[in-house]
């Protein structure tokens, strides 16, 4: 059981971001190493090794990848399966996820730079009146730049919601933003916390402000003046769902042909996956690239120029677009007016996105001091780590750095002591039955005794961090650092992208705390139902010894159709997006209802009315059945999985 539910919590929740973020690895050496040549020749060497072996150890379909440096293309190229039987290459069109946004803020500056908008105007003087975000109780309004940033003080919502397998039901924009409205739950301006769906409202800004839907705005403002001549932000779904549900219009045929399929490893062998459809939220998340476009748009973002003679952004405002406009704490994680910032070791930095579907993950850097871009696209799922181990790989290979060991702060074991706990991110959902889910996942820090912090993470291996001081930890062999500070009277570990902190919990909140009181439940249920059984069949069974093994039979229906809710979640991925809610899950969610009402009333009916003769063994026994189920009640209730509720 216990096993069991750690695997249904890491992949239910695999969308949310880490407590740590994926690591850029730097080796550590007494010597400056030697720097090898950066050419075609060298880069497509190494390139290849790197992706054929990952993908074969991996079980990969596709890859996408681009390097350049300077103005130059050194590579372009596509490695594996884009479909069956197709073969990807450098013009096969990778799903980038939240790459997409970094083209939304480019707009956004863009109507800055027109004068249509500032980043300090509230976001409901450029909203559709139906879009427009209400107070909720909090006093600043959510401005611009609190979009950018990050730090509008959204909720987060991703199960059955972001993704869309089913063109029938795709929605404009407008409608998806205002049908799935997040709530508010933190001060504007306070702490960023990663949002799709702030970037939705930026995206719905656009094209409020100028008349044309965001695919077409992009398409002519930003994509073809760079030269990216297929990339798009339009999904392949057909003509005729576009007029029933006037959405934008869709991928032109041959385009269409070119895009890659999401894949999975599965039964010994790789199969294709449904296609993601992500035009909902379009800005967030719905951009198709292939290598040579992501080159074309590198070599713009590492040469300003070219962003001027494109007529997408004079050099100037770029220049202020890469400076930070948001840090959660000031060690690091900078949000540079919506670009990521990525700590390559020695004091070099590139800013870029990352970006995932649930079958498609990439990674984009541009390094300014080094004058060099990276790109890595795959097809599959799984393989969300290969973007960022690509990069860190290729950064160590050519651009290698010494990495000096750090000396132990002196209160270095009193200040592990301090920070150890369970820590929960800040982005998840805070109402409806998601926030049940996304609210168990809880990374244990744990103090090791020479003053190192130990990272155990539902899946992978525990990571290992070492004090550089001042809160600081760097993990150890590598370049990826995370803060802990106290804000609002908790402690908070900030993660090294500055979007994805973590707030610490108390242990009935955690994960371990809810696992084993579940355990403890079921093993109730069952040995309550068991000992109902053999009463009955031995024909002991009494009016109250009736009622509560009744009971336990309820817990246990419960119980077991909520493992098997969970089953079908964690047996595909996707389902978490496709197929939730399930019955089956609310079933098992009205019924644990219902069993923790009827806790009490049994007790009361069965112990002070029928007022049994019993041993002070079986009254024990009884007490102590009771009280685990009244504990698991209240769990269930603080975790929000009493009854069921969604956005209908």
């Amino acid at each position: 059981m216990r096993k069991f539910l750690y695997r249904a919590v890491a992949r239910a929740c695999v969308v949310a971001i880490a407590l740590i973020a994926v690591p850029v690895h730097a080796s550590a050496q007494n010597t400056a190493p030697t720097t090898p040549p950066l050419d075609p020749t060298s880069v497509e060497a190494f390139t290849d090794g790197a992706v054929i072996s990952a993908m074969h150890k991996d079980h990969i379909a596709g890859v996408s990848v681009a390097i350049i440096r300077g103005r130059d293309i050194l590579l372009a190229k596509g490695y594996g399966l884009a479909a069956a039987g197709k073969p990807a290459d450098r013009d096969t069109l990778f799903r980038v996820g939240s790459i997409s946004k970094t083209g939304t803020w480019i707009a956004i500056m863009q109507l800055v730079e027109q004068g249509k908008l500032r980043l300090d105007d509230p976001i409901n003087a450029h909203l559709p009146p139906r879009l427009a975000i209400p107070d909720e109780g909090f006093k600043d309004p959510i401005r611009v730049r609190n979009l950018m940033s990050h730090n509008a003080g959204f909720e987060d919502s991703v199960f059955g919601t972001l993704f869309q397998f089913d063109a029938n039901k795709l929605q404009t924009q407008d409608d998806f933003l205002a049908t799935h409205r997040v709530h508010r739950v933190r001060p504007a301006g306070e702490i960023a916390v990663y949002s799709n769906y702030g970037a939705g409202l930026a995206g719905s800004i656009v094209a409020r402000e100028t008349g044309q839907d965001w695919p077409t705005y992009a398409e002519a403002h930003i994509l073809r003046p760079l030269g990216m001549t297929t990339a798009t932000y339009r999904d392949p779904y057909p003509a005729r769902i576009a007029t029933e549900r006037h959405l934008a219009d869709p991928m032109p045929a041959d385009v269409a042909a070119r895009v890659t399929q999401g894949w999975k490893f599965a039964d010994g062998r790789l199969e294709q996956v449904p296609y993601e459809f992500v035009s909902q939220v379009a800005s967030a998340g719905a951009l198709s690239m292939s290598a040579s476009d992501a080159a074309h748009y590198m070599i713009a973002l590492l040469n300003p120029e070219i962003l001027e003679q494109a007529g997408v952004l004079k050099q100037a405002t770029f220049a202020t677009m890469k400076e930070p406009l948001f840090q959660n704490q000031p060690a690091f994680g900078a949000i540079r007016h919506g670009f990521l910032t990525y700590d390559l070791g020695g004091g070099r930095m590139a800013f870029g996105h990352d970006g995932g579907l649930v079958s498609h993950f990439s990674r984009l850097e541009v390094a300014p001091s080094l004058g060099v871009g990276v790109f890595v696209s795959v097809n599959t799922q799984g393989a969300g780590a290969f973007p960022a181990n690509f990069e860190r790989s290729f950064f160590e290979r050519f651009f290698p750095i010494a990495q000096e060991k750090q000396p132990v702060p002196r209160d270095a074991k009193a200040l592990a002591q301090k920070y150890a706990g369970a820590y929960r991110p800040l982005r998840r959902a805070y109402f409806r039955t998601e926030a049940a889910f996304m609210g168990l996942q809880v990374a244990n820090i744990t103090a090791l005794p020479d003053g190192d912090l130990s990272v155990g993470s539902l899946v992978g291996p525990t990571q290992r961090l070492h004090p550089l001081g001042g809160g600081v930890y760097r993990a150890v062999g590598e370049t990826s650092r995370v803060a802990f500070a106290e804000r609002n009277g908790n402690m908070v570990a900030f993660d090294e992208f500055g979007v994805g902190p973590a707030e610490r919990v108390g242990y009935f909140e955690g994960l371990n705390w809810f696992l084993l009181i579940l355990f403890l439940g079921v093993f109730t249920a069952v040995w309550g139902t068991a000992s109902g059984i053999r009463r009955t069949v031995l024909g002991f069974e009494t009016p109250a010894a009736f009622a509560l093994d009744g009971l336990c039979l309820l817990w246990l229906a419960g119980l077991v159709l909520f493992c098997i809710s969970l089953v079908s979640l964690i047996s595909d991925l996707s389902m978490v997006f496709t197929n939730y809610p399930n019955p089956v899950l609310v079933s098992s969610l009205w019924i644990l209802l219902v069993a923790a009402i009827a806790t009490p009333l049994v007790a009361i009916a069965a112990i002070f009315l029928a007022r049994p003769r019993w041993s002070w063994l079986h009254w024990a026994r009884v007490s102590l059945a009771l009280l685990v189920f009244v504990a698991l009640a209240l769990t269930l209730w603080r975790h929000g999985f009493l009854g069921f509720s969604d956005w209908t």
